[in-house]
């Protein structure tokens, strides 16, 4: 049986006799759980010789979500009736048994993580009272996945798009972000940030003894994105998306009060391969008519905060394919440099770079928006680290 039990003894092996065991059950979505907690109950059921009744609750409760998927299992473990993934669902099951068929279940996959972040995002907009959200589009994979996401939740309607070039910003990309507003059906507007950033950097001149530094420049432009995008949703009585993700957010590789800011990131959690797959996902089952949403360019392109003259992530910060195993180890599996270096194919100076980055940015993970939860383990309610501390003792000398 998979999954950890967290109790030293089974509280329910010792009960004989039993007719039905009911579970009402607010249990957390994360990838594979509704397929794991079929096979943990169907053990149950078959420790009792009793048919086991699931029923679980289904909606977002800011970052945590709950999928449903509510269940009938027969003495043997076999499904005789299961509910939908992230839906209210009734299920009506008459279990004499001798006739039950099996509804086999299967993993959701993908598409059921594109389902549970569309609750996610419209349950937390019905429950703060909001209809609307501004996403700022970028040309790039994220926000272009999150934009479908949003769409997926609440319509094409209520999605506003908006793409905010500065000087260094390729016009393929430009292009790109409108692309995608029109393959989603929702609005789009533009507005060149230059002016804004140029006076931001002109005042902040003013106030230091010299030439504004690179990066600090850099930051600018995302800063001014984010009071643009800020402003936009305050005037539309919207919520602002953040399309960060979890890999991003790891290793600090975000701005804070600039690309960071919103009410919600709905791929938080979400690695950047696992963007990628969300993407392809759209493109094979669009939100609204029939083309493909997000353009073959905005695959294949190499990703980039794009805030100096030709950057890429690739200049910043170690490769995707690197990062997101080791994220995966050290967050949710909460192994040691040395496993890591054993079991993910990275070299030691590649992991003590992420898990470096990902301690020493904490500060910003406490700052960004809630990420919906969608692993066994987040940047947010599951994750308690100091914000000040130093970790070099796991590193060795």
């Amino acid at each position: 049986m998979t999954g950890q039990r967290r109790h030293a003894a089974n509280p329910i092996a010792p009960y004989e006799g039993v007719d039905v065991l009911l579970n009402l059950s607010a249990s957390p979505f994360h990838v594979g759980k509704p397929a794991d907690r079929i096979e943990r109950f169907g053990g149950h059921a078959a420790a009792i010789d009793a048919p086991v009744v699931f029923a679980n609750q289904v909606g977002g409760n800011d970052d945590i979500l709950f999928d449903g998927v509510s269940f009938v299992v027969d003495p043997s473990g076999e499904v005789t009736a299961m509910g939908a993934l992230g839906e209210a669902d009734v299920v009506v099951e008459r279990w004499d048994g001798d006739d039950a068929t099996p509804a086999l279940p299967k993993r959701e996959g993908v598409g059921g993580l594109r389902r549970m972040l569309a609750v996610g995002v419209r349950d937390y907009l019905d429950k703060t009272g909001f209809e609307d959200v501004v996403i700022g589009l970028s040309g790039g994979i994220d926000s272009s996945v999150a934009a479908a996401i949003a769409v997926d939740a609440v319509g094409p309607r209520h999605v506003y798009g908006v793409t905010l070039p500065s000087h260094v910003t390729a016009e393929a990309n430009r292009s790109d972000a409108e692309r995608v507003a029109r393959g989603l059906g929702i609005e789009f507007g533009e507005r060149d940030i230059e002016e804004v950033a140029a006076d931001s950097v002109a005042a902040i001149d003013g106030l230091t003894d010299g030439d504004v530094a690179g990066l600090t420049r850099e930051n600018v432009q995302a800063r001014a994105r984010g009071l643009l995008l800020m402003g936009v949703a305050n005037d539309r009585g919207a919520l602002v998306l953040t399309p960060d993700n979890k890999s991003e957010a790891a290793v600090g590789y975000c701005t804070l009060y600039g690309d960071a800011v919103g009410a919600l990131a709905p791929l938080g959690d979400c690695t950047k391969r696992r963007v990628y797959a969300l993407a392809r996902a759209f493109n094979d089952d669009p939100p609204v008519g029939d083309d493909a949403p997000i353009p073959r360019s905005v695959l294949e392109k190499e990703p980039t905060a794009e805030l100096a003259e030709g950057q890429t992530d690739a200049d910043e910060i170690p490769p995707y394919e690197v990062i997101d195993p080791v994220v995966r180890a050290y967050v949710g599996g909460k192994r040691r440099v040395d496993e890591i270096v054993a079991t993910t194919g990275a070299d030691r100076e590649q992991v003590e770079t992420v898990i470096r980055r990902l301690t020493r940015s904490e500060f910003k993970r406490e700052q960004s928006p809630p990420a919906l939860r969608v692993t066994t383990k987040a940047f947010d309610s599951g994750w308690r680290y100091p914000i000040a501390a130093s970790y070099e003792p796991l590193f060795g000398e």
